[in-house]
């Protein structure tokens, strides 16, 4: 079988056509956003044209080969569907753990000043407690020497 032979087979630029998606999403597709118009040509547009033109055209039977390019390319627009659902749901998942990191890290900033206070707290009743010391030093001297 010759390379003219291959192209000249009907079922050549189906195949082709059918792939063109699936490279397309390999190379360009990889993050999915449907506000893109590239993306949405990639991921629907061009399933669904194989799609149709596979079913529309009257000169194509149904064989192994059009059920399998039909199956794939169907796998495809549901792959790309729950894709980008799965990302949307990630995207919620990572606001919600980078909301919950700064929560945890305000709550660790103000143990950090509690312990700062009563540290504070601590070295002033020492500073009493030495006072106190010292005044009942004096007054017992005091009391002594009279």
């Amino acid at each position: 079988m010759e390379f003219s032979e291959i192209i000249d087979n009907e079922y050549f630029d189906k195949i082709i056509l059918s792939l063109i998606p699936i490279i397309l999403k390999l190379f360009v597709g990889k993050d999915s956003n449907p506000k893109k118009y590239w993306q949405i040509v990639i991921n629907y547009f061009i399933p669904v044209t194989t799609l149709l033109w596979i079913n529309l055209d009257e000169n194509i039977e149904i064989n192994k080969l059009t059920s399998t390019l039909i199956g794939l390319n169907f796998t495809i627009i549901v792959f790309n569907y729950w894709q980008q659902k799965l990302n949307d749901q990630n995207d919620l998942l990572i606001k919600f753990t980078n909301i919950e990191t700064d929560k945890i890290q305000q709550i660790n900033n103000i143990n950090n000043v509690q312990v700062e206070k009563i540290t504070a707290i601590n070295s002033n009743q020492k500073y009493i407690l030495d006072e106190l010391s010292r005044i009942n030093d004096r007054i017992m001297n005091h009391l002594i020497n009279k």
